[in-house]
């Protein structure tokens, strides 16, 4: 089970609605480029599978309600670098 920490930064994510949370790609960029650096070592270090499961799990973190995570708001533009 990830930390809170970790499950306040991803439901920030989700909340920001910049991407389709199945993207674990796109979560972890947005996550970078937000500094929630514990919500991107985090998804560096799991499976594709174990993120997507901490993302339905938010419930069983004791909140009474998912709309009761405290969460810091994610950028209005997030811009990506892209070799080519």
């Amino acid at each position: 089970m990830p930390s809170d920490k970790v499950m306040q930064q991803l439901e920030a994510v989700r909340r920001s609605g910049k991407t389709n949370m199945y993207d674990v790609n796109k979560v972890q960029v947005i996550a970078y480029k937000s500094d929630y650096y514990e919500l991107t070592c985090f998804i560096e270090d799991s499976k594709p599978e174990e993120v997507i499961s901490a993302m339905q799990c938010g419930v069983e973190l004791g909140y009474n309600e998912i709309d009761e995570l405290p969460v810091d708001p994610v950028p209005e533009k997030i811009t990506v670098e892209v070799d080519l």
